[in-house]
C-alpha cells in the first residue's frame, strides 16, 4: 500500500533530525495537491492545539473539515 501511496500521490518517505517524514510532490497531479492541502490544514490546527489557541473538542469535532481520499487497493490494479 505503501508504494501505491507513491505512485498515486507522489508521497515519498524521507528522514529529517532523526525522524521519519513524509513527503508529497504537490506537482503529480491534482490529487497530490489536495492531500497537502489536508495535511498543512491538519499541521495547522494540531499548532493551535498545542499553543492553546483552539481546545480538542474543536481540533477533534468542528475546528477544521478534512475530505476523506479513498485509497485504491493493490496500486489501483
Amino acid at each position: 500500500m505503501l508504494f501505491s501511496l507513491e505512485d498515486i500521490y507522489g508521497l515519498t518517505v524521507g528522514e529529517a533530525d532523526g525522524e521519519i517524514v513524509l513527503r508529497i510532490n504537490v506537482r503529480k497531479n491534482k490529487d497530490s495537491a489536495e492531500l497537502h492541502r489536508m495535511l498543512f490544514a491538519w499541521q495547522e490546527q494540531a499548532a493551535k492545539l498545542e499553543s492553546g489557541e483552539i481546545i480538542k473538542g474543536n481540533y477533534t469535532t468542528g475546528g477544521i473539515t478534512i475530505q476523506s481520499l479513498t485509497l485504491p487497493r493493490n496500486g489501483g490494479k
